[in-house]
């Protein structure tokens, strides 16, 4: 296997594994919401619970349809989201700002 394929292999095993959707600080990417799968978790950090809230979206990006993901977030991070899907709107372009604490989600609809 060249070098090329072993990169390549590497980020489609990235992307499959795991059922948590990532992103980095910048990223941008277009997902389809289920809003019939929408979940509210207690927030853990560390692996310890923080007492407050956490949105679990199940999502999948159009370009991948077989790859169901979670995409979480703080209840105060998902304000505007939970707007746009309220409206009917659940193919939204999303784009993280920051990290940690400081982090941001924009919401776009498309």
């Amino acid at each position: 296997m060249s070098n090329q394929n072993i990169f390549q292999a590497f980020e489609e095993a990235k992307k499959a594994s795991g059922k948590f959707l990532k992103l980095a600080p910048g990223e941008r990417r277009t997902l389809q919401f289920n809003v019939n799968r929408i979940e509210i978790a207690d927030s853990e950090f560390e692996g310890k619970k923080t007492g407050g809230k956490s949105i679990h979206f199940t999502v999948i990006d159009p370009k991948e349809p077989q790859a169901e993901k979670v995409l979480s977030m703080g209840v105060k991070k998902a304000d505007a989201i939970m707007a746009l899907l309220k409206a009917g709107k659940n193919l939204l372009d999303i784009q993280k700002i920051g990290s940690g604490k400081d982090s941001q989600f924009i919401a776009i609809p498309l």
